[in-house]
């Protein structure tokens, strides 16, 4: 489907931007460089609010049927991710540490995404549902836009007066705070499919306006920096993110759509688009793993005095490996499955 190579092309961009920000005064030193990384969570909410609605549209669920089914992957992934930092870190097995830090997502600085998501796949069903019972036209279009000013409401009075946890960002904000805004918002822009096959000259107008509201929001931030302690959607913010970082977030949303969706019209880069699209299939890993790669092995055992050979190592490294965790434990896993559950031969 062309539509999620496009949006699994767009995961790549948002895990890519991940590791930008992480490995910054090591691979870099650029403010300017950082701040056009600071849209990389905000994109993968965004995402997930898209593809979310395309799975809820697919089966006739409850809530809990939903919940379950969005984040057993993610829960099983991350049980096994704490186990694997634990083991690494202390050399053993201990309980009660494994314990707290599964439950405080503290492991590693990456694993707070869990619980955002968590809390967002909480939302998943009912937000939905209240779409779907949105009468159509302009009338509906009305309730879409109350809803949206109700979730933004909430979501910025989250963000300030509720914590879980002290965990870090949006992840420790009930219902991640407003990143519940990005999400909702990619809920609205797949059940209108506003981002759908183009042609090519709407593709180059997305790419230009999408790549120009980012360059124009990028510079603001370049020459004001950014206010961490401000959350509300009224102010500069970044994790949960403020109302620019959303906006920003839209709009390089649908410059991807335009660019990626260009390139794949295109065969000498449909391999390019292929490539993206594999490894954004495969994000999850990567995010819960390229944290550990990058301070316990890569700096410390091949950093180089060529700042152009470290990016391409490092960055390769904290893709390459998670990906091949991923199917080195999808192998122990099916192994597992084939040994409990399938009935031995007479």
């Amino acid at each position: 489907m062309k539509q999620l190579k496009w949006l699994n092309c767009a995961k790549f961009i948002a895990i890519l931007t991940v590791m930008i920000d992480h490995t910054y005064m090591t691979l870099y030193d650029s403010k300017p460089i950082l701040y056009a990384s600071f849209v990389s969570v905000s994109l993968f909410i965004l995402i997930s609010g898209m593809t979310s609605y395309l799975s809820n549209s697919h089966h006739e669920e409850n809530w809990f049927q939903t919940f379950f089914r969005g984040s057993k992957k993610l829960i099983a992934a991350y049980c096994i991710a704490t186990l694997v930092h634990q083991l690494h870190f202390d050399h053993r097995f201990d309980l009660v540490s494994y314990l707290t830090h599964l439950i405080h997502f503290n492991i590693s600085r990456t694993h707070y995404f869990v619980l955002l998501y968590l809390q967002l796949m909480l939302t998943s069903r009912f937000l939905y549902m209240l779409l779907q019972k949105c009468p159509t036209g302009k009338r509906g279009m009305l309730y879409e836009a109350l809803i949206l000013i109700a979730v933004t409401l909430f979501s910025a009075w989250c963000s300030n007066y509720t914590n879980i946890l002290g965990v870090y960002g949006g992840a420790g904000k009930l219902f991640a705070g407003t990143y519940l805004v990005s999400y909702f918002v990619g809920m609205l822009i797949m059940k209108h499919s506003l981002l759908e096959k183009a042609s090519t000259g709407k593709c180059l107008v997305l790419t230009a306006a999408g790549g120009a509201v980012w360059f124009a929001i990028w510079r603001h931030m370049c020459q004001t920096g950014y206010d961490l302690a401000h959350y509300t959607p009224a102010e500069l913010g970044l994790n949960p993110p403020g109302l620019l970082l959303t906006i920003q977030t839209v709009a390089v949303l649908v410059l991807l759509f335009g660019l990626f969706t260009l390139m794949d019209q295109l065969r000498i880069l449909i391999p390019i688009t292929n490539l993206f699209a594999f490894i954004g299939k495969h994000t999850l890993y990567i995010f819960l793993y390229h944290d550990m790669i990058y301070a316990d092995y890569l700096v410390p055992y091949l950093y180089t005095d060529n700042v152009w050979i470290n990016r391409i190592i490092f960055l390769f490294g904290m893709i390459a490996i998670p990906l091949a965790l991923e199917w080195l434990i999808t192998q122990i896993q099916k192994a597992l499955h084939t040994v409990m559950y399938c009935p031995k031969k007479s």
